[in-house]
This record gives C-alpha cells, structure tokens and sequence, in this order.
C-alpha cells in the first residue's frame, strides 16, 4: 500500500477522493489517514500499469518493491517480467517503460528483454508463463504482441548481430 504523500499525490501513485483533496477539519483529515491503507495497486489505467500489477500479484511481490533498487531474485525476476512483456505489449520506448519501472535506464530495459526472449525460446513452460501473464494484463495480448513482433524481431536480431560482430 502506497502512503498518501504529497509527492505520491502529486506523482498519482496515490488516488485521492476529491472531497479529501483540500481538508478543512479533523474529519477530512482523518479520512485522508485512513484512505492512505485502503488504495489498491492499479489495475485499471494504461497497458504498462496492468502488466505491473498482474506480474506483482502473481510473483507476490509489491510494487515498491518492484520499482526500488533491490536486487534479490524475486525483485529482479519481477521486474524483468514487467519489463520484457510491457516492451512486447505496448508501443513505449525502452526509456519510457525503464522510467515508468523505477527510473531504469534503457539499457537495464534492453537487457531484460534479452534475456526473457532467449529463455522464452528454450522454455516452454516459461513461455507459457509469460503468455498466462500477458492474457491477465489484456484480453488482447495475442493482438498487441503481434503487432509489436517485428519490432522485437528486429531489436533482438539487431543485438544479436552487435554480439557477434563483438565476437569475431
């Protein structure tokens, strides 16, 4: 649960009843206070807000969690995730979607899309993990990622080609 900060109000990380935007008593007030525990994560709103909550609800991790610079397995695992599948699914750049998942530079960004598109390709049931997770974001995943697949063709075959010049 996010607490009701002015920068969180003002970031909209925090939803804020009207009525409780400009307190002028005591009970205003403590309403305020008691809406801060109540705010759900978002699931509504753009593509990349739904494709964090449905990867931070079925990891079980939270989403500040998520968007801190921790770097445990479960973190790490979470936001790749939420990474590779928001570049799959939306039209966003890599410093947009790194931006949008804790200030990430566009490289952290590039480097999971990597990674998950390599071992999307040698195993299945993370595939299929990975598709379950896109379908609980958007009942229009299919579409989404298929108007997106040339895009990720290309990135990948792109950095790919960077490796093996670097290579030979």
């Amino acid at each position: 649960m996010k607490r009701m900060t002015r920068r969180a109000v003002c970031a909209g990380l925090v939803a804020v009843p009207a009525a409780a935007a400009m307190p002028e008593s005591a009970a205003a007030l403590e309403v305020v206070e008691n809406s801060a525990a109540t705010v759900p994560e978002p699931v509504a709103g753009d593509i990349i807000d739904r494709i964090f909550a449905v990867v931070a609800r079925h990891d079980g991790v939270t989403a500040e969690l998520m968007r801190s610079p921790e770097r445990n397995r479960l973190a790490v695992d979470a936001r790749r995730k939420a990474m590779y599948l928001s570049y799959q699914m939306s039209r966003k750049s890599l410093p947009e979607i790194g931006r949008r998942l804790g200030g990430r530079d566009h490289t952290t960004v590039l480097h999971a899309i990597r990674v998950f598109d390599a071992r999307a390709q040698t195993d299945t049931a993370f595939e299929a993990e990975l598709q379950y997770l896109a379908l609980q974001a958007d009942p229009r995943a299919d579409e989404l990622i298929a108007a997106n697949a040339e895009r990720v063709r290309r990135l990948t075959e792109h950095t790919s080609r960077m490796a093996l010049e670097k290579i030979f």
